[in-house]
């Protein structure tokens, strides 16, 4: 690297004018002075022109010195203000947190954590994006769309561990077979997978997720055939066309089942759990967080804080609805 280019090279050639010699710039910078007297030497002859008047003593700044110093005083102390507004940056309970989440899940459940975690840190703003795959892929996804990159992540994963990652688990979402009651009365209710053979699926095949192909109970696993299916790329269009009777949706996730039972008008067409005790294995849901974004107390303090209301979500939801999993009533 060209000595011009090394900043600590400016900062010896600053030392050595402020201190109005070698040997005392020495002393502030702990370095031996024939490498101060090299270090301001290789500087003039990169730039081509002398620093100082050599025949006086001490040592004065030609005009070009003095020019060369004020600059570079002025650079140092630009890096400086840098330096140091990263580090207290980097400490602050202040600034923007950019989230990625499941687009279904972030209105009724993310969403209001955030706006509850701003209420408890005012200066703290939010970026909420949606994923567009697997949670534990969102940072590269984001890089190779364009799209600006989380500072974390919140969905399904299955890996636990992924190099350059902070990584929590939150829990598992559990799943269940649910229908209208009006294409229940039409089509009748099937008990077993293998009746589903006369019926209308509703799938979703959606970024974050597969298709569900097999539903199981203990150790049994039934592949699911259907006479016609109507596929989707969103819960909430899923459980519009179930709840118009467009068939059975053989793997919503209890968070939306309840969602949707809960948003049910008095008197209309209501969902349903059907296929007592078979399901689809539940997923695994994480938060993961980059390294660079972790370095940021905000961001460390939001995961922790997140990771709990996450937990304690998860634990509630389960335990709330003991008869849902794995048989319906």
């Amino acid at each position: 690297m060209n000595k011009t280019d090394d900043l600590q090279a400016w900062r010896i050639f600053c030392a050595v004018v402020e201190a109005n010699g070698v040997n005392a710039a020495c002393e502030k910078l702990c370095i031996e002075p024939s490498t101060a007297s090299r270090t301001v030497k290789a500087l003039e002859e990169e730039i081509g022109t002398q620093f100082f008047n050599r025949g006086t003593r001490p040592a004065s700044l030609t005009e070009f010195g003095r020019q060369a110093y004020e600059r570079a005083s002025a650079l140092l102390e630009q890096h400086r203000h840098i330096v140091q507004t990263l580090q207290e940056e980097k400490d602050a309970m202040s600034g923007l947190i950019r989230v990625a989440a499941i687009a279904g899940v972030s209105p009724r459940e993310i969403t209001p954590a955030l706006v509850k975690y701003q209420s408890l840190y005012p200066a703290i703003r939010f970026a909420l994006q949606d994923l567009q795959g697997p949670a534990d892929d969102a940072f590269e996804n984001a890089i190779a769309t364009g799209l600006p990159v989380p500072d974390v992540a919140i969905g399904y994963a299955a890996r636990s561990a992924t190099r350059g990652l902070v990584a929590r688990h939150l829990g598992e979402m559990p799943f269940v077979a649910c229908a209208s009651s009006t294409y229940l009365e039409r089509y009748g209710t099937p008990t077993h997978p293998r009746e589903l053979a006369t019926h209308t699926g509703i799938l979703l095949r959606t970024a974050v997720r597969r298709t569900t192909e097999t539903l199981t109970r203990g150790n049994q696993q039934v592949p699911l055939v259907w006479e016609r299916v109507h596929v989707f790329s969103t819960i909430s269009s899923a459980v519009a066309a179930a709840l118009l009777g467009g068939g059975v949706i053989p793997d919503l996730p209890l968070h939306h089942y309840l969602a949707a039972k809960a948003s049910m008008p008095a008197g209309g067409p209501r969902l349903e759990c059907i296929l007592p005790g078979w399901h689809r294995e539940p997923e695994a849901c994480w938060l993961f967080c980059s390294e660079s974004a972790w370095s940021k107390r905000r961001v460390r303090d939001f995961v922790e804080w997140m990771t709990e209301q996450e937990r304690q979500y998860f634990a509630s939801l389960v335990r709330a609805n003991t008869t849902l999993l794995p048989i319906c009533p």
